[in-house]
């Protein structure tokens, strides 16, 4: 399990996309602080949550680190499409 603590130790020389890999168990605080640590959450349904800010778009889809909480356990999904809470309007 990958922990904030380690993560913190490790920013020093690498970023958090070098540092978790998808599908990483991660602890409940890194959970929340890339779900959370930067703005508010872009989606969170309860057991998916995605950070903040998109972190680039292609072809106009704009994706963002994802996280998930299963069963107490958490995970890193790493980065997906946005997950749409609303249907776009016409």
């Amino acid at each position: 399990m990958k922990t904030l603590k380690q993560f913190n130790k490790a920013n020093q020389t690498k970023d958090l996309d070098e540092f978790l890999s998808v599908g990483d168990e991660i602890d409940e605080q890194l959970y929340y602080h890339i779900g959370c640590g930067y703005m508010a959450p872009a989606y969170d349904n309860g057991n998916i949550m995605q950070g903040g800010d998109p972190i680039d778009s292609k072809d106009g889809i704009y994706t963002y680190r994802t996280v998930s909480q299963v069963n107490g356990k958490y995970y890193y999904l790493g980065e997906l499409p946005e997950f749409k809470t609303e249907p776009d309007e016409d």
